[in-house]
């Protein structure tokens, strides 16, 4: 990958689904930093997502998540999911508009500073995503209650 940023076939080099142990492998040797590392990345596998994270800052490498939205599609009725309806139903009322869980799941992680991919084959799921940048802020409270509540259960989708 090295060589064809070298050769100015791509502008910068990204990873996908390294973690700590994969990062101190190649990191002593690469002389191009990875731009950026993408990994599943939701409230379930944040707490042991953060080490990762922490070696992605210390290396200016931008931490891309997928699977965002797994506790809400993938795993519902999990202890994420009363935070989440409260958190929505607030930031609803605030905003006067509506908002989505996915809304809330998404405005989670953009707060930490993550990188958001989403995928969909529907417009309306792309214009939601897209508006999402309209929803409030999330509290520091509900920004520490999703990560609490995600830390009850460990459950990777991909």
């Amino acid at each position: 990958m090295e060589e064809v940023k070298r050769e100015g076939l791509t502008k910068s080099i990204g990873v996908s689904n390294f973690y700590v142990e994969h990062l101190e492998e190649i990191l002593p040797v690469a002389t191009i930093t990875p731009a950026v590392n993408q990994i599943e990345l939701h409230p379930y596998v944040w707490r042991s997502s953060k080490p990762t994270i922490a070696l992605n800052e210390e290396h200016d490498i931008v931490t891309s998540s997928y699977g965002g939205l797994s506790p809400i599609v993938r795993f519902p009725g999990g202890p994420v999911d009363a935070a989440i309806e409260q958190i929505r139903t607030r930031l609803e009322k605030t905003r006067g508009a509506p908002v989505s869980n996915g809304q809330v799941l998404i405005k989670w992680l953009k707060q930490n500073g993550v990188l958001v991919v989403t995928t969909s084959s529907k417009a309306e799921r792309i214009r939601e995503y897209l508006d999402t940048i309209n929803v409030p802020d999330l509290t520091e409270e509900e920004m520490k209650l999703i990560e609490s509540k995600g830390a009850e259960l460990h459950r990777k989708a991909f």
